[in-house]
């Protein structure tokens, strides 16, 4: 980036946790437990059935936690349009490209969605985690509505 550009981060600081820290533990600590709770208790033993099943949710579980790690980014606010991170590209998104802004209503953490009108390398969604705030888990994140009007000022 040039020299005079503003830049602030809208992702939480957590991201890098939760995109890569946290599905290495979950899912390494998890496969290892399921392991040693199925050899301890003998559950491959006479086609035991709970074995298995105990293996399709260590499975189930992975899958969800690796489509979430995968979809989030580090996202930066500039001038003109957002810096998309997923800590090994960055990309640029003008707020020309931009469709809206929503959020996750029951889910912790608080994710921002701001929807493109197309693709791009990572796709025609934008997905981050929001900064934390105290605040009940229907009640909208402030800084979609701030976005919005970011967005909206910026493209008249």
């Amino acid at each position: 980036m040039s020299e005079g550009i503003s830049i602030k981060r809208l992702s939480s600081r957590s991201t890098f946790f939760y995109k890569y820290i946290f599905p290495t533990i979950w899912i390494t600590g998890f496969g290892i437990g399921a392991l040693l709770f199925i050899l301890r208790n003998n559950l491959w033993q006479n086609g035991e059935w709970s074995g298995w099943f105990i293996i399709f949710l260590w499975i189930a579980g992975s899958s969800i936690v690796m489509w979430f790690s995968l979809k989030i980014k580090k996202v930066s606010l500039v001038d003109k349009g957002f810096i998309v991170s997923n800590y090994k590209t960055e990309y640029y998104v003008g707020f020309r490209d931009v469709l809206n802004v929503e959020e996750t209503r029951l889910w912790n953490p608080k994710l921002i969605k701001i929807n493109l009108k197309r693709d791009f390398p990572f796709g025609d969604r934008i997905v981050f985690i929001a900064p934390y705030r105290l605040q009940l888990i229907f009640m909208n994140h402030p800084m979609v509505e701030e976005l919005r009007e970011i967005i909206r000022s910026n493209l008249h």
